[in-house]
This record gives C-alpha cells, sequence and structure tokens, in this order.
C-alpha cells in the first residue's frame, strides 16, 4: 500500500509554500488524484508540481525521490468527478497496485481504509502520512459519489486538509478516492468511485488503457489469491 503512495505538493502562487494533497499509482506511469487539488485558484502555474514517492528513496539523499510535473499536458481532468489522472513516468520500484481496479461496488456497511496526508496527521507524526478506517454509508453507484463513516471526529475540516485523493480500499481491491470532508457532518467523508468510472466513463478507460471491463469480484479475487502483481495485466493494452 505504503509504496505506491505519493505525497502531492502544489506550489501556491506569491509564496514559496505547497499546498499537500494524496496521490495514488493505479497503474504503472498513472496517479489518481483529486482535480481540486491540481486546479486551486492559489495555484502557482509557473512552477511545477512536485510529486514525493513515499515507497521510492533517493540513494544520494536517503530521502523519498521526487518527480516534477511541468505542466497538464499529461493529465485528465474529470470535471464531473472532481478526479484527476497523472500520466506520469513511476520510479522502477514501484509497481503497479497490488490492490487491482473493480467493477464491483462496496456493501453499505462495509468496512474501509485509507492512508494519506491530512495536516492534523503531519502535524502527529512529522510528515508521515496517517492511516483512517471506517464503513460505507452508500456505494457509489448513485453518479459514482461514495459516503463513508470514520470513527474520527472531523468536525474541523481544516485538519482534514490533504486527505483528498487518498485510495479507498475495501476487500483487497481500491473502491475510489476522497475528495473531501462532509461539512455537514462530523464523522462522515465524501469520495468518488472508480467502479463507476470503469462502468461508465470511456474517456476515464481510454486514458488508463484499460481495454475492457474488468472481470467480475470472484474472478478477480481468484486471480489475486495467486499473483497480486499481475492482476491489471489483464485490463492494458499489449
Amino acid at each position: 500500500m505504503l509504496t505506491r503512495l505519493a505525497k502531492i505538493q502544489v506550489p501556491k502562487a506569491n509564496s514559496e509554500e505547497f499546498s499537500i494533497s494524496t496521490g495514488y499509482v493505479i497503474k504503472n506511469g498513472f496517479i489518481v488524484v483529486a482535480k481540486h487539488a491540481l486546479t486551486s485558484a492559489k495555484r502557482d502555474y509557473s512552477n511545477p508540481i512536485v510529486i514525493e514517492w513515499v515507497g521510492a528513496t533517493d540513494s544520494n539523499t536517503n530521502k523519498p525521490m521526487q518527480s516534477k510535473i511541468i505542466n497538464d499536458d499529461n493529465t485528465l481532468l474529470l470535471d464531473d468527478y472532481d478526479l484527476a489522472i497523472i500520466k506520469c513516468e513511476t520510479p522502477p520500484n514501484i509497481s503497479a497496485s497490488a490492490y487491482p481496479l473493480t467493477e464491483t461496488y462496496p456493501s453499505i456497511g462495509e468496512e474501509w481504509n485509507t492512508i494519506g496526508f491530512p495536516r492534523i496527521g503531519r502535524a502527529r507524526a512529522k510528515d508521515e502520512p496517517t492511516s483512517e478506517i471506517g464503513k460505507f454509508v452508500s456505494d457509489g453507484s448513485h453518479k459514482a459519489r461514495i459516503e463513508l463513516n470514520t470513527g474520527s471526529n472531523l468536525k474541523t475540516a481544516e485538519n482534514w486538509k490533504g486527505i483528498s485523493g487518498a485510495p479507498i480500499f475495501s476487500n483487497n481491491f481500491i473502491i475510489g478516492i476522497i475528495v473531501e470532508k462532509k461539512v455537514d457532518h462530523e464523522h462522515r467523508l465524501e469520495g468518488i468511485s472508480l467502479a463507476f468510472l470503469l462502468r461508465n466513463n470511456k474517456e476515464f478507460c481510454d486514458f488508463l488503457e484499460i481495454k475492457k471491463r474488468l472481470y467480475d469480484f470472484s474472478a478477480a479475487r481468484k486471480i489475486l489469491s495467486k499473483d497480486e502483481g499481475n492482476v491489471l495485466k489483464l485490463l492494458v493494452k499489449k
């Protein structure tokens, strides 16, 4: 899980600071992120976005490797879903996700987990990623929106900035990404369903070079138990 996690650092205009959010490699060369994290009105477009790879260390500095995104030419922005995919070269030791995509929606009440870079976690853990767990309130089949309950008190939304883009996992699959904290609920986050996009959004599938619809949940699980790393080979154009 951690090896495919990325910290997305978007430069702020008239400042040396960055806005922090979370990204995740869902396929070699493709990172899924929250669109609003890339298109903020505060973004400085004259400086590159910096991707910090949690699972890859620079041997010279002993710090996480970084990539720089100069412009959005290789980025898919899906306005209706607050979701973006950045196409970029991933470090050689970061492989395709062992948590494969699925077209199967989660069950309401089923458990989920995530990991990302919320502000509250960065303060507590000295910039280390923070995990969170909870249960599904909705499954994402309606307009791609997933509602998530969490045991944490999210009353102060400011503390949870940076969690946007964090992957939502369930049953060893990546189900979606978190895009916001619900302002009217202390224990609820909202996400976007990748299953919905796989079923309904051709632009999403074409950008990821997914050849056809994914296999059903049970078939994918059988393959997963044999070799997690090869699951996506079924989905990609040769």
